[in-house]
């Protein structure tokens, strides 16, 4: 076993467990400074694996934020200070609200174990300007430190790059009237503003139809959904999928023709998909229920341990009965 030492010139201490007699250890010395090798040979050469980061100050050259951003960081500057209906900044405070909200944005944990690439979700201050976190458009980025404060301290050039990124981010939208992180009432309220301004009509909606009640019988459409691909039909073969699939079941039938799609899987590759409707069937209160059940041990199949529940035992007879 081997811990992490994060100090200067650490070093590591392997101890080997000898038994007389035994002319074949299990790992001896020689075998772990081996693997000690190998390992630190491939965390030396890994680099050339990935893509060097580029600093974005070219891209900038090239795009700008719009007209009534700038104005407004001009104002600010002009000032010293920026204010909404519900809150203030200064060049004083601006650095902190600039680091309040850099930490309100969720970052990959992936992103964590290396420098250049947590660097790129953090403000970078450099000698006259400042790069905002990567998520941002790339426009609104680079924050220039204007020319006539180019003889002040570092402190105060830090205070108004933040104080201009300030002004950048609540002009964006990315803070609130109160100069706060959005919440999620303040995104619902954006969303909710925006689609009720683009919903258009689609056409008359279908009447709502309910499932069958104990004892009836309803109507329902049933829509086979087909995947292939080539590791996809490897894979169905390997597991005995027999080119069995899912179908959605429907009390009303589909408006519009589903248009088909692809999608790239992590390990299946690309998987085309496509929606073909099968046939209109009548099912009873029971066959409903299984049916639901069915979509239930679906929905639960990556954290629901399998067992000998009910549910896993009627997959194959669903499918079997609906696809016959």
């Amino acid at each position: 076993m081997k811990g992490r030492a994060r100090a200067h010139n650490a070093k590591f201490f392997v101890f080997q467990n000898v038994t007389p007699g035994n002319q074949n250890p299990f790992l001896n010395l020689q075998n772990a400074q081996a693997t000690d090798r190998r390992v630190k040979q491939y965390i030396e050469t890994r680099e050339k694996y990935f893509l060097r980061l580029v600093d974005p100050q070219p891209k900038f050259l090239h795009e700008t934020i719009d007209l009534p951003t700038l104005a407004a960081e001009d104002v600010a500057v002009r000032s010293g200070s920026y204010r909404t209906s519900l809150a203030f900044v200064d060049i004083a405070s601006a650095k902190a609200l600039l680091n309040r909200y850099t930490l309100s944005i969720p970052i990959d944990s992936t992103n964590r174990h290396k420098k250049d690439l947590l660097g790129l979700h953090l403000p970078q201050f450099e000698e006259d300007r400042l790069l905002l976190p990567a998520h941002l458009p790339i426009a609104a980025r680079c924050v220039i430190l204007p020319d006539r404060f180019k003889g002040c301290s570092k402190k105060e050039k830090q205070g108004i790059m933040s104080l201009i990124a300030c002004v950048r981010l609540h002009q964006l939208h990315l803070l609130n009237d109160r100069l706060l992180p959005l919440k999620r009432k303040d995104m619902q309220n954006k969303l909710l503003g925006v689609a009720l301004r683009e919903l258009f009509s689609s056409g008359e909606a279908p009447s709502h139809r309910s499932p069958p009640l104990p004892g009836e019988s309803n109507k329902v459409f049933i829509y086979k959904l087909t995947q292939s691909g080539v590791l996809f039909d490897q894979n169905d073969k390997a597991v005995g999928g027999n080119k069995r699939s899912l179908c959605f079941i429907s009390l009303s039938p589909f408006i519009n023709n589903i248009p088909d799609f692809c999608f790239q899987h992590v390990e299946l590759d690309e998987v085309r998909c496509q929606i073909l409707e099968l046939h209109q069937q009548i099912i009873t209160h029971e066959e409903w229920n299984l049916s639901a059940q069915f979509h239930t041990a679906i929905m639960n199949t990556r954290w629901r341990k399998r067992s000998k529940s009910l549910f896993y035992r009627l997959v194959d007879f669903i499918l079997n009965s609906l696809l016959d």
